[in-house]
């Protein structure tokens, strides 16, 4: 008796431990790689710099995602100051948090071993992830905070959905709507799917109360309610700062570019769903559930043969393991694995199908609550991943989008299936090992990938707080140009970098001169080229930065040429070369330093 009670203190204090050692083991091996120096990540901590010191967000910065994120990462800098290293302290808590809470899901809707084993793959392969030369696509600095903070309100609005099943206390249909509110704010896609996983919960919870003869409306009342609580107080917070009109333009932006279709149809969007080669991506997906197939479809028949009570079952579980291991292991060495998550819409598809008949007809409150939760992630994981659905993929965007779905995956082999062959007589623990070997192969042939990565980033760019491991081509021609900076641009004075690179306005901490930090095809087209050529010209910066910049993933060849046209041709008229960094010839990046006519009898400016 002692020693079984002993045990039962053991585990809940080794789970912790045990991913609270992946998470440190991941952070030292990944250190200060997480930002990309250039694309994307300057503007995560340019936009809260400029917040922090009074700026107005849609007035004197243009942004067109929600307003949540740059507003809580300018808090962080308001009270810690405006540093790399306040934002990636920041965020590596909300890691943790996010861990926390993908840890609760996953236990109620299947075992404390599923949730395990959950949790050590988003922290393995997720938060600090490192799988192609650009940073950006981890948890830790991610390229779009909306993202990570939206992922980790609608997972938390999900698990206050699954309290209120339990416990029928409207406190917990107010915060499940007050999640829902919250991701409005974020990014259009995760809200499109938080909105569709908490509705699909709440009419399971209602109908659940219709059927008991409650009070069903009171139940939608009070998540609306709480829905929109967050909305209408980022309105009134906003329209303390600009007129009415210009604040529902600033909410709303995002939401009605996603009907425009000269930012829909752009090839960018086609590659990241896959309707670039929809035969061709329908294929390998087939091909790799059929090769999914031919490995678990034996592993679930060995695994219910084996009588739970026979002798060699444990034998039979090894074999099971060591086979899949080693097995997938050879087979997909080197770099295919990027490609292992592309059969996951279907994957979705089958638990969906199975957890609607599983669950069907009356359940107690503790099978109703694991019910709604489990729809709700599904319902969640498949809507995120619609947006790369015929190119499902763990790295680039699926950091993101396709992280819910691979954990229903872990979840489905680790807890699901096992149970299954349980209750059809088997041994489902045959059949977890064969899931274990499969994880232990996808795992290492990750890792390695990543290793292949962060052996390529040996420069360090800046020293101190915002320090930034890259690659060595980029890191030295950054650095010589952020020396540059300091000394032709006073710390008053004003800088732009196109087409991006934001980053160097952060490092440097010089201004942009408008309200556009960014130039690339998808910003022009949602504000307007002539707009931000009229702005520019309004109060043009002291010095511009032209960025070597590969826009082929857009369908373009160039800025200057396939589109930004007008911009370049206006900074070639007023600015003068004063030296190029880097060997564009040589290694495809340098930066041209590009100053002002006017620039030496102009006054320095103020924030």
């Amino acid at each position: 008796m002692e020693r079984d009670v002993s045990a039962r203190r053991v585990v809940p204090i080794a789970v912790p431990m045990t991913l609270a050692g992946c998470a440190v083991l991941m952070l030292a091996w990944t250190w200060r790689t997480w930002p990309d120096i250039l694309i994307d990540f300057g503007r995560e901590v340019y936009v809260p710099w400029q917040l922090a010191t009074g700026k107005v967000l849609y007035r004197d910065i243009a942004y067109f995602s929600g307003p949540l994120s740059p507003y809580l990462n300018s808090l962080w800098f308001r009270v810690f100051g405006a540093q790399l290293d306040v934002l990636l302290t920041a965020n590596l808590a909300l890691v943790g948090l996010l861990a926390a809470v993908l840890h609760h899901l996953a236990r109620r809707v299947s075992d404390r071993l599923s949730a395990f084993v959950a949790c050590l793959v988003f922290l393995a392969l997720f938060a600090f992830a490192q799988y192609v030369t650009i940073g950006n696509y981890n948890y830790v600095a991610p390229y779009s905070h909306e993202l990570t903070h939206g992922l980790l309100v609608s997972l938390t609005g999900i698990a206050c959905l699954g309290a209120y099943a339990t416990q029928r206390r409207a406190i917990w249909l107010l915060c499940a709507g007050g999640a829902l509110g919250l991701t409005f704010l974020t990014k259009v896609e995760v809200f499109l799917a938080a909105l569709l996983a908490l509705l699909t919960g709440l009419v399971l919870s209602v109908r659940r109360e219709h059927a008991r003869r409650e009070r069903p409306i009171r139940a939608v009342l009070v998540f609306a309610l709480g829905a929109s609580i967050p909305v209408v107080a980022a309105y009134l917070l906003l329209r303390t700062g600009m007129s009415s009109g210009d604040t529902l333009d600033g909410l709303l932006r995002q939401y009605s570019m996603v009907t425009d279709r000269a930012i829909t149809s752009s090839p960018f969007y086609a590659r990241s769903i896959g309707t670039d080669d929809v035969s061709g991506n329908i294929r390998r997906m087939l091909l790799w559930l059929g090769g999914y197939a031919l490995v678990f479809v034996p592993a679930f028949v060995v695994a219910v043969a084996v009588r739970p009570d026979a002798g060699y079952r444990r034998v039979v579980a090894a074999v099971l393991f060591s086979a899949t291991a080693v097995g997938l292991s050879w087979l997909l060495r080197g770099g295919l694995w990027l490609d292992a998550l592309r059969p996951l819409p279907l994957v979705l598809l089958a638990a969906t199908v199975t957890t609607a008949v599983r669950f069907r007809g009356s359940l107690d409150r503790g099978a109703h609550s694991a019910f709604v939760l489990r729809a709700g992630l599904l319902v969640l994981a498949t809507v995120l991943l619609a947006k790369i659905a015929l190119a499902a993929r763990l790295y680039s965007y699926g950091f993101a989008l396709a992280m819910p779905a691979t954990l229903v995956l872990v979840v489905a082999l680790v807890g699901w299936v096992p149970a299954a062959v349980d209750r059809l007589g088997g041994y489902g623990a045959a059949f977890r090992a064969a899931a274990a070997g499969a994880l232990v192969a996808a795992g290492a042939g990750y890792l390695a990938v990543m290793q292949a990565q962060l052996m390529e980033k040996t420069y360090t760019v800046v020293a101190g707080t915002d320090a930034i491991r890259t690659d060595p081509v980029r890191g030295p021609v950054v650095a010589e140009a952020l020396t540059l900076v300091e000394h032709r641009v006073d710390p008053g004075g004003a800088l732009a970098v196109l087409p991006e690179g934001v980053m160097v306005n952060f490092l440097t901490r010089r201004i942009a001169p408008t309200p556009y930090v960014n130039f690339m095809p998808i910003e022009l087209l949602a504000f307007g080229e002539e707009r931000i050529l009229q702005a520019l010209q309004a109060a043009p910066p002291d010095v511009v930065l032209l960025v070597d910049k590969d826009v082929s993933e857009y369908g373009l060849r160039s800025f200057g040429s396939d589109y930004g046209a007008a911009l370049v041709d206006w900074v070639h008229v007023r600015y003068e070369r004063v030296t190029t960094v880097g060997e564009p010839e040589a290694t495809g990046f340098g930066i041209e330093m590009m100053r002002h006519h006017d620039s030496a009898g102009r006054p320095a400016r103020t924030n």
